[in-house]
């Protein structure tokens, strides 16, 4: 057996004859092969984290002494060993064990979108059964029979496409000989040239666990991805990562400026929606953008302007962006779409912790006995996050799933806790209340370091177990459970999602969370944290760069004159002293004619602000739109010139994820057409309204970023390129990342925890006769908010339609069969839609993904929204759903291993 691998010395021994040196944790294999000695190998990949089986017996070496070979992969080298890869005795046996191998029939399956099983080529080694089942936790994929008859088989003998594969691809980059290969990205026809391929290292550009990935590329075009071993997803992608990045080559590209044409009504984009535009060169189109922004400041003033950004642009547009507003416009209306996900986390954590971010990071899950996840569906929305908490399960931890709609992480789960919707502080202060009245809170942690626990015990109070449960729908004896759990841990990972932020109380939601944590002292040591799992790629980014309202970069308020001085001195211009608008406020800034003018940059409000119809509304009535994308988005129907910019794997910069880690990513592709990175679009713009503004590039405005920003003040661009990947805090530079917050003071200027109650019980709305049901809006699996995913070939063709899902009684009832075409109502508006029978939903709710423009959830959503962030409230709306005349959906469905 091979020694443990976390031996933390080097060892010193001849190779091939050769004196090498192994480094601490390494295997015989790995040293080789980093010291370029060739060792086959079929069932490991030794540049990965995934397990070493040691089951096709290929990187067997000879070591002397020693009358057995030892598998290289697995067997660590000791000190003064002489190890032969090629000798005649290892000839031999290699060349008996490619003779054993039997001869494979040439079968096919084409069944699945995106992978093609060649079962000529598959040598029966287990790797994509380690990959599928040990990796991602999905067990798709076993071997069958004996002997000479072993092969692969999905699910009991499916085909591919039919199985519960998730379609994440692990198997695909796992496979060493080709049997199980990607379909993705195979061109319609041979390409007229064929230029060696390019492999660049780059960051994915869908959710916020920021995959690092090595696009392979040939004539600007992608032909493959493939998971690198990044800091957070350890040689993982799901399946948008790793097929679907050819939404970048899709025919509805912006590729040229365009100006709409004078008297062309704004409205929904049809198909000849370029009709309505003329193409126009740069220097017109930038020259007209800018003309209007100018002409409505001098007539209204700065606040008649707003500058909505981007979730997906890199830190270095964001930051230039909301510049421009401040500096040239001298206006703080600027906002972007965490807004409506998780502005509500970043307020609490603000006034109670004193920092917006992460306090830990998902491989802390390892570390952790217990993991609590509330109102957060990280199978589907964040998959690789999924795998690392499934793999956690797999270790040993306990996981809490808490949400009204089940999801598939509950496969996994010790405690399962489905609660009404809308009920979330009800139920929380239940938890409290347990917890406070059995003392189960960390007595010493809440005297060093926490104020408020007489506030926090005091709104625990109004939620005696038994009422509280009969609200929430839950038994007392269940809440009971996960509250004693919870304290009780060692180690504990506080993890949610929107279904925590999307409410018109989602402050207080976070609040809850917040004081469970930090009362059971479950922050600041390993294997604990506060953890918001935002959506988009830089989520976090945007608002660490300055693309809030009320504050200017790292959180730093605009209404602190100390602050503002700063940015003044940095910038040379005065910067506005009091707090903008956020995307909902502007919005009826709009209506009541106060705001005039907006720039959107990378944001589609037209489709992701709930009452969409109003905002669309809003959207005609502007004086003058700018739209800045990379497709021709809803938004963009409403624009009076639109700007073509480059996507994320066409451009250089940098993005921050979940974990905080500050990720440099590269282009791999030239941009289409006239197509240009948002900050040269930007700073063109910002030429044009006075700013003597003179950026090279991403690392220049970095440069500055760092010089403005404490937390990331001692991370240089230097740095990043030789990392890849940096975690901040981290303030000077040679500074360490830091990993964990918290382990000594909070980011508060008492340096202690100020645990703030919620004022908010019950839910916003409630159902009636005329609306019985209650919806609810997500993401899905293959579709985060759809522009992008949309035009991905594999995504669009696993999930092509719109739907609602709904419990099969609640169908049954209304005389409703799946794939049956529905309207859907709301008190704000009605939708087109299709049905579908899910019974991780219970009775009386509905589930609406707001990423299909044919059928816009948001639509429906109740105006309401949270006081304090200006969230508004997409998880508890009323609707009721009658069947229509039309065609009859195919229905398509969804793995229900994730």
């Amino acid at each position: 057996m091979s020694e443990p691998l976390s031996n933390a010395v080097t060892v010193s021994f001849y190779l091939d004859d050769e004196a090498v040196e192994a480094r601490p944790g390494e295997t015989i294999i790995d040293t080789a092969l980093r010291l370029g000695h060739h060792v086959p190998h079929q069932c490991c990949q030794p540049a990965s984290d995934l397990p070493r089986p040691g089951r096709c017996r290929s990187c067997m070496v000879e070591i002397e002494g020693d009358h057995q070979f030892k598998a290289s992969c697995r067997e660590r080298p000791r000190e003064g060993q002489r190890i032969s890869t090629d000798s005649p005795r290892l000839t031999r046996y290699r060349q008996t064990l490619a003779a054993l191998q039997p001869p494979r029939a040439a079968d096919i399956d084409d069944s699945h979108v995106a992978i093609r099983f060649d079962t000529s080529k598959c040598i029966a080694c287990g790797q994509c059964v380690t990959a599928c089942r040990d990796v991602q936790c999905h067990d798709v994929i076993g071997l069958a029979g004996r002997g000479t008859d072993i092969h692969i088989v999905f699910d009991h003998e499916a085909a591919l496409g039919v199985s519960s594969c998730a379609s994440c691809g692990q198997c695909v980059q796992a496979c060493p000989t080709g049997a199980l290969s990607s379909r993705a990205y195979e061109p319609d026809a041979a390409p007229a040239t064929r230029e060696e391929e390019r492999v660049t290292e780059a960051v994915c550009p869908y959710c916020c666990v920021g995959c690092r990935i090595e696009v392979h590329a040939r004539d600007e075009r992608i032909v493959d991805i493939r998971a690198l071993d990044g800091p957070t997803n350890h040689s993982r992608l799901c399946v948008k990562g790793r097929f679907g990045q050819d939404f970048i080559h899709h025919a509805d590209r912006l590729t040229t400026p365009l100006i709409r044409l004078p008297g062309v009504p704004k409205g929904d984009l049809g198909a000849d929606w370029r009709a309505g535009f003329r193409a126009a060169n740069w220097e017109e189109a930038l020259d007209f953008a800018a003309a209007g922004l100018r002409r409505v400041h001098a007539a209204h003033g700065p606040d008649s302007l707003a500058f909505f950004g981007s979730l997906k642009t890199c830190n270095e547009d964001s930051y230039l962006f909301q510049k421009l507003a401040r500096a040239a416009f001298g206006t703080n209306n600027v906002d972007h779409p965490t807004r409506l996900c998780h502005a509500s986390s970043t307020a609490a954590l603000l006034e109670s912790v004193g920092t917006g971010a992460p306090s830990s990071q998902i491989g802390e899950c390892a570390n952790a006995d217990v993991i609590f996840v509330m109102g957060a569906n990280p199978s589907t929305s964040h998959p690789v996050a999924g795998s690392l908490l499934r793999n956690a399960v797999r270790d040993g931890a306990k996981l809490i799933v808490l949400d009204p709609r089940g999801q598939p992480l509950e496969r996994f789960a010790s405690h399962v806790v489905r609660f009404k919707p809308g009920t979330d502080v009800v139920l929380l202060g239940a938890m409290l209340n347990v917890i406070i009245d059995e003392r189960l809170y960390d007595r010493e942690f809440i005297s060093a370091r926490v104020d408020g626990f007489a506030d926090i015990e005091r709104m625990a109070r109004q939620f005696p177990l038994p009422v509280a449960a009969a609200i929430c729908g839950v038994s007392p004896d269940l809440i009971a459970e996960v509250a004693r759990v919870y304290a009780g841990a060692s180690a504990a990972m506080t993890i949610w999602g929107m279904g925590m932020t999307q409410h018109s109380h989602g402050t207080d939601n976070i609040r809850c969370l917040i004081a469970m944590a930090v009362l059971c002292g479950q922050v600041g040591r390993p294997g604990t944290g506060l953890y918001p799992i935002r959506g988009h790629n830089n989520a976090q980014g945007a608002p660490d760069s300055g693309m809030l309202p009320n504050y200017l970069p790292d959180y730093q308020p605009v209404e602190a004159a100390e602050v503002r001085d700063k940015f003044a001195a940095l910038w040379g211009v005065p910067v506005p002293a009091t707090s903008g608008l956020t995307m909902i406020e502007v919005v009826d800034a709009i209506h009541a004619g106060g705001v005039r003018a907006l720039y959107s940059h990378g944001a589609n409000p037209a489709m992701c602000m709930p009452g969409s119809d109003r905002v669309r509304a809003a959207l005609a009535r502007l004086d003058h739109l700018v739209v800045q994308d990379i497709f021709p988005t809803e938004t963009a129907a409403y624009a009076d010139v639109i700007l073509p910019a480059a996507a994320l794997l066409e451009k250089e910069g940098t993005l921050t994820n979940i974990d905080r880690r500050i990720q440099r990513t590269q282009a791999a592709v030239k941009p289409p057409g006239e197509a240009r990175p948002d900050w040269w679009i930007v700073q063109e713009i910002a030429r044009r309204c006075g700013q003597e503004w003179d950026y090279a590039g991403p690392a220049v405005i970095f440069d500055e970023m760092r010089r403005s920003m404490p937390s990331i003040g001692g991370i240089t661009w230097e740095r990043l390129v030789r990392n890849g990947a940096v975690q901040y805090p981290c303030r000077i530079e040679g500074d360490p990342e830091t990993a964990l917050l918290f382990t000594e003071r909070f980011h508060t200027a008492s340096g202690r925890a100020r645990l703030i109650p919620a004022e908010t019980a019950a839910p916003a709305q409630i159902t009636s006769a005329e609306f019985p049901l209650i919806m609810t809006t997500g993401r899905l699996l293959q579709h985060h908010t759809g522009p992008m995913s949309r035009r991905a070939a594999v995504l669009d063709a696993i999930e092509p339609d719109p739907f609602v899902a709904m419990n099969a009684l609640d169908m049954q009832r209304l005389s409703l069969n799946t794939g049956d075409p529905v309207t859907v109502r709301s008190r704000e508006g009605a939708i087109d839609s299709y049905v579908r029978a899910d019974s991780a939903l219970p009775e009386g709710l509905v589930f609406a993904p707001y990423c299909f423009t044919e059928g816009p959830a948001n639509a429906l959503v109740t105006p309401l929204m949270d006081p304090i962030s200006r969230t508004g409230d997409m998880k508890v709306s009323a609707v009721a759903v009658a069947k229509r005349q039309g065609r009859v959906a195919v229905h398509t469905p969804v793995a229900e291993t994730i």
